[in-house]
């Protein structure tokens, strides 16, 4: 029988930038930060580091949101404090944790912790939809609580990225990877079936909108949502970017792996209301249409959030020297194929080795090089004459 107990959802607002005060406020709503974390347990603190950005552009969690999460777990007498995540694939997680400004945190309770540096445990997953056996890293796997601090983030393909995505950070690279060729929505069920956090704190204090999660535009809704329903926070955090009609096949798949509640009307939203601090996020879009006067296009619908950084990579390359380009060029990303007849198609990456025959040029690589994708829309670029 389903417990008709609601679950509580708390949202607050960041007033002049006092973080600290707001996190107070906020575990205050959810019964204390003691609720959660018990003297002597080990516990992990996941932020999102996907890049080496800096927190002003919204791409990554804020540190000083981080900071004060920190001192709150220190207060409950832990034994031991990791913080930890890995930067999308082809990006240095290192670069990240420099940016933040937290290694100053670091003590002998306090590590910071790079994932793609870590011993990986395999571990077999219960129920899995797609994954059946994944590898995670030892810090996890020892920590008793879980602390996920995600930001607030519209999507390329989601289409937004919050809670249950950003524990797809806790991956090997090889995994993210086969999560966008196999199942991202899968993937992300599976991994929290073993990473699920205990305390959700998402990050609006700067969100992002538009081309995220890395190209978009700072949303400033100075917001913190929490809840120890990790779903719950999910659903509250759609409707406060105004996305909820959009319906992500990932939110009833959470539900029914038991992730928490996905009913609106089964979840208590305590501190400010939803009304009063909706904000509408702009939508990711596909980028790189339109180059060089409509000639150059790129299909990055069924791809990783890899090449579709690769592809954003070259549209602003291309959008700042555009070249004249003598014939349209389609580039596919992910395995697509271009379904207009005219002008040249490349397939790149591995994805699209399957259909290599059928482009006129494939370029290898998981993920391709961003130099060679650009080598080969410079052959068909005509000579500029000084």
């Amino acid at each position: 029988m389903k417990n008709n107990r609601k679950s509580t959802v708390a949202i607050v607002k960041v007033q002049e930038n006092d973080i600290e005060s707001a996190l107070d406020q906020l575990l205050d709503l959810l019964s204390g930060m003691e609720s959660y974390v018990l003297p002597f347990q080990t516990v992990l603190i996941k932020p999102n580091w996907v890049s080496g950005q800096p927190y002003q552009t919204g791409a990554v969690t804020h540190p000083r949101l981080v900071e004060a999460c920190v001192k709150q777990v220190l207060r409950c007498g832990v034994k031991q404090i990791y913080i930890g995540d890995s930067s999308m694939v082809g990006l240095k997680t290192e670069e990240a944790i420099e940016n933040s400004g937290l290694k100053a945190l670091e003590s002998r309770r306090v590590k910071l912790v790079d994932f793609k540096k870590s011993e990986y445990i395999s571990v077999g997953i219960p129920n899995a939809l797609r994954y059946r056996r994944l590898a995670f890293p030892r810090e996890l796997m020892e920590a008793q609580t879980v602390i996920n601090l995600p930001v607030m983030k519209t999507h390329d393909y989601l289409p937004a990225t919050l809670a249950l995505k950003n524990m797809k950070g806790v991956l090997r690279d090889v995994d993210k990877r086969r999560f966008h060729t196999s199942g991202l929505e899968e993937g992300i069920i599976d991994t929290n079936r073993i990473a699920l956090g205990d305390l959700t704190i998402m990050d609006g204090i700067i969100g992002m909108e538009g081309n995220g999660p890395l190209h978009g535009t700072p949303a400033d809704l100075r917001l913190l949502i929490g809840s120890a329903d990790t779903l719950a926070a999910e659903v509250v955090a759609l409707q406060v970017m105004g996305l909820e009609e959009l319906n992500p096949p990932y939110l009833d798949m959470a539900y029914e792996a038991g992730f928490g509640e996905r009913d609106m009307a089964h979840i208590e939203v305590t501190g400010e209301r939803i009304e009063a601090v909706r904000r509408r996020f702009v939508r990711s879009s596909q980028a790189g249409q339109g180059l060089a006067g409509g000639k150059i296009t790129f299909q990055t619908e069924k791809a990783c959030s890899t090449c579709r950084f690769i592809a954003e990579q070259i549209s602003q390359e291309l959008g700042r020297k555009p070249p004249k380009i003598a014939e349209k060029v389609n580039i596919c990303c992910g395995g697509g194929l271009y379904t207009e007849n005219d002008g040249i198609t490349i397939g790149a990456g591995k994805c699209c080795e399957k259909n290599k025959g059928r482009y006129h040029r494939y370029i290898p690589g998981c993920p391709p090089r961003k130099k060679d994708i650009i080598s080969v829309i410079s052959e068909f670029e005509e000579i500029y004459v000084s």
